[in-house]
């Protein structure tokens, strides 16, 4: 009886768990790589919420960078998401990450390593993340750098 009870109980974590931990890597899989990051879109059967307990951080090297800030052509760029959680993943708008799927425009590294476009106006990360099945997906703010060569000489 025993151990009757020990295997619900193992199913029943895999249901809670399961899910949970394939909802990043199911997003980065070729099928999805089309799903919408948008607050409202339906991911595991549940609306996307927007939630800001998690945000995007960029980082030049170790110098933090701000939301606005300037990016150079094909620069190196580490893209992490604070505090710390396990299930996440990124989409980028333009540019690759070097650790990816769906064409290098998601990851799910918790220190993606991001090379940002040769010419692109303006370069916006976004990204997802969940806790768990029952409370559903998040999406965060959006994380947007500027390129430089789209900068006038007005605006130096």
């Amino acid at each position: 009886m025993a151990l009757l009870w020990l295997l619900i109980s193992l199913f029943f974590l895999y249901l809670h768990f399961g899910h949970l931990n394939a909802f990043a890597s199911i997003m980065t899989r070729a099928k999805h790589c089309n799903s919408s990051f948008l607050e409202g879109a339906e991911i595991m059967g549940q609306l996307v919420k927007r939630n800001d307990a998690y945000r995007i951080a960029v980082y030049r090297g170790t110098q933090k960078l701000s939301v606005g800030d300037f990016a150079s052509s094909s620069e190196i760029l580490f893209v992490s998401i604070e505090p710390t959680i396990t299930e996440f993943v990124f989409e980028i708008s333009s540019g690759k990450f070097t650790t990816s799927e769906c064409n290098g425009k998601r990851s799910t590294s918790k220190n993606a390593t991001l090379i940002t476009p040769e010419a692109i106006s303006n370069l916006t990360i976004s990204a997802l993340w969940a806790k768990s099945f029952s409370a559903g997906v998040k999406v965060t703010r959006n994380f947007t750098l500027t390129h430089k060569s789209y900068i006038s000489s007005d605006e130096l």
